[in-house]
């Protein structure tokens, strides 16, 4: 099962990873409209598709809600890797490269340095040459187009865990590697990680003791060199418990969730959040401004996905460090235009209380449930197993077939346009696993 410091970090950050209507429209006064269409003026007009960047496969038909509903699952050997959690992965338009984790207990937790990449046209694993970094879990990892970039992580030795600020390109077409020149960042985890079609972007992430980061750099692979990005102007660093960050075509959006506690009478205290929100263009001297988030929208904790016109945010609605919340019996999610500033409610779904980060396909989203199981008052309303997708055009989800893997707590995911390929580092039994979802056309 996922570890509780993995839970922890995966509530706060994303890039990566929620029945009736979630809520009202957030245009609730002349005054939140202003403020909302102000947004306009923040961020220019953006031409951008739903797959620029992407690797090969995105937007296909095969993508689509539709399809996904009355697609098969079936299982896929889970190749020569041993069990672990915290692994790095991404899509290269041919493969799905696993690389890294932390060892399953009981072996102890360790950070692995081994990786290997699963065609799924073939059917078939090759393991990856042996990469020049120590192991470690949580590391990021960015696609750039022809080359993977694993940077940070932390590794893990016995009851000792310290974050890392090394990392290397790994080259899949002469399997080679090559080591990263050092970065501006400190050591750190988690951190969230984008490829703008020039440059890495790697922002936010936790430092050695889980403090969150706000500060990031770009890698441009070109000229293999690391430029910091400007400091957010923060109005509460002192607080602020977390950073959403989320690409949106051309521009960086970061919300930062600060968290303010006042003491009430000898041991208790009331806490209060508020949230900022700024944005980046790559080359730009500074940080933008942009108007709040609406009072009844939380990104704390959220997982954002770009799909060309808006950005949605799945998983809102994050308990704060400290806070002891109610179970949730369904999630939510907003969708954000940066353009005008408006914010839509996205509708709720029980697949979002607990699943692995969700993914694009060009076309919807899908969730997959980690492996929670949520009662009802004559059957149960969460499985294992389930899962759910995304059409943002016709704003409704369609409920996938249930997959036949349980534990889903330590899931790496990837669209390849013609299927759906999870594996799991620790998957049923506590071992690795393979599932993939096809559609039938």
């Amino acid at each position: 099962m996922r570890s509780s410091r993995y839970a922890q970090l995966a509530a706060v950050g994303v890039v990566v990873f929620l029945a009736s209507c979630s809520g009202p429209a957030t245009t609730s006064s002349n005054k939140d409209a202003r403020s909302q269409a102000s947004a306009a003026t923040t961020i220019p007009p953006i031409a951008t598709g739903p797959c620029d960047e992407q690797p090969a496969g995105c937007g296909s038909p095969q993508g689509s809600a539709s399809e996904l509903a009355a697609a098969h699952w079936t299982v896929f050997s889970p190749g020569p890797l041993s069990a672990r959690s915290g692994q790095s992965s991404l899509w290269t338009g041919s493969d799905v490269l696993v690389w890294g984790g932390l060892a399953s207990q009981p072996s102890g937790g360790d950070g692995l340095a081994d990786g290997a990449a699963y065609n799924p046209a073939t059917n078939t694993w090759q393991r990856l040459s042996p990469a020049p970094l120590s192991g470690r879990g949580a590391a990021t990892a960015v696609w750039m187009g022809n080359e993977a970039m694993f940077w940070g992580g932390e590794s893990v030795a016995g009851e000792t865990v310290q974050a890392l600020s090394d990392g290397a390109i790994y080259n899949p077409a002469t399997q080679s590697w090559r080591v990263l020149p050092p970065s501006p960042l400190t050591q750190r985890t988690s951190a969230t990680g984008i490829w703008d079609g020039d440059q890495a972007i790697v922002f936010g992430g936790f430092g050695s003791n889980g403090v969150p980061q706000f500060d990031g750099a770009t890698y441009d692979p070109d000229t293999n060199t690391w430029h910091a990005i400007p400091a957010l102007p923060l109005s509460h660093r002192g607080s602020a418990v977390g950073a959403t960050a989320a690409w949106a075509g051309t521009t960086l959006i970061v919300w930062v969730t600060s968290e303010v506690r006042t003491t009430l009478t000898g041991s208790s205290y009331s806490t209060t959040s508020s949230q900022e929100a700024f944005s980046w263009k790559p080359g730009a001297s500074s940080w933008s401004e942009m108007p709040s988030t609406p009072s009844d929208v939380s990104v704390y904790g959220a997982t954002a996905i770009w799909t060309g016109q808006e950005i949605l945010l799945f998983g809102t609605g994050g308990c704060l460090p400290g806070e002891s919340c109610p179970a949730r019996a369904t999630g939510t999610g907003y969708a954000l235009d940066p353009v005008t500033g408006i914010w839509t409610p996205i509708l709720s779904n029980v697949v979002l209380v607990e699943s692995v980060p969700e993914t694009w396909t060009g076309q919807a989203v899908i969730a997959l449930n980690q492996g929670a199981s949520i009662g009802g008052p004559s059957a149960p309303i969460l499985s294992p197993g389930d899962g759910a997708a995304y059409d943002p055009t016709a704003q409704r989800w369609l409920v996938l077939p249930r997959g036949p893997v349980q534990n889903l707590s330590e899931a790496s995911v990837a669209w390849t346009g013609q299927q759906l390929v999870v594996w799991d580092g620790e998957g049923d039994h506590e071992a690795p696993t393979g599932e993939a979802l096809t559609p039938s056309n």
